[in-house]
């Protein structure tokens, strides 16, 4: 059975000011299952909104199938993704621990399993000492490590990541993608990540794929992708 995702015959468009605006037309593209692809493009290409429409946040025309599975046609709460935006989706009223059980609770897990499963996440990530906080005492940094946590705590089969460290300064940024690295590095799950930054791709990527003018411009590994006829503009891309 295939178990790599794929959309094929994708087209995406929306309204803006009145006018429609193509994302992509008849978009298809393949990423390896349990591999780091990373979506590279400068902001406003269309990258955010591809997520949304994996993620059934957005409509759009095409199939999508991921091991062996077509995910178009269920709804969001069926495909099995967790999805990490540029803005955490952190409930700002619960503790670090709620926010990162909320999803087992969701699946009416037992208390002790709850516990057990929040604790050895947090204790794997390094943010045990900060579970009784809420999320708006915390760095940029902490939030990100809590909302990766909130995704993997469910062990999910695809994680989705949207430009995860736009909003951190530049200390902080290095920081995060090395802790990614380390945690994507071990994973069994399947991880697309979009970003703007040459140096996320870089970092973190098994596969980089340069969306462009709504196409695939370019898929290879990163060391490809340094020396490919795109190189020039890659440069567009870093920071």
């Amino acid at each position: 059975m295939d178990r790599d995702l794929k959309l094929e015959a994708v087209t995406l468009e929306y309204q803006n000011h009145g006018k429609n605006t193509m994302v992509c037309q008849s978009l298809s593209v393949t990423f390896p299952e349990k591999k780091v692809s990373v979506i590279l493009g400068p902001s406003g290409v269309g990258k955010t909104t591809l997520l949304n429409f994996i993620a059934g946040h957005f409509a759009g025309e095409g199939t999508i199938t991921f091991q062996g599975k077509r995910l178009d046609s269920l709804p969001p709460s069926e495909r099995e993704i967790a999805y990490v935006t540029q803005d955490f989706r952190l409930y700002p009223h619960m503790t670090v621990f709620e926010n990162i059980a909320f999803p087992l609770h969701v699946l009416r897990a037992p208390r002790e399993e709850i516990e057990k499963r929040v604790n050895a996440i947090a204790s794997r990530l390094g943010i045990s000492y900060f579970l009784s906080r809420k999320p708006r005492a915390l760095s940029g940094g902490q939030q990100q490590k809590v909302a990766l946590a909130k995704a993997l705590i469910w062990e999910p089969s695809l994680l989705l990541l949207d430009e995860p460290f736009s909003d951190l300064d530049p200390q902080s940024r290095q920081e995060c993608r090395l802790f990614f690295k380390e945690t994507l590095l071990h994973a069994s799950f399947t991880t697309l990540l979009v970003t703007h930054s040459w140096d996320d791709a870089m970092t973190l990527a098994d596969r980089v794929y340069l969306l462009h003018q709504g196409k695939i411009a370019f898929e290879g590994t990163p060391y490809e992708a340094e020396c490919s006829a795109y190189a020039p503009y890659f440069s567009e891309v870093r920071p």
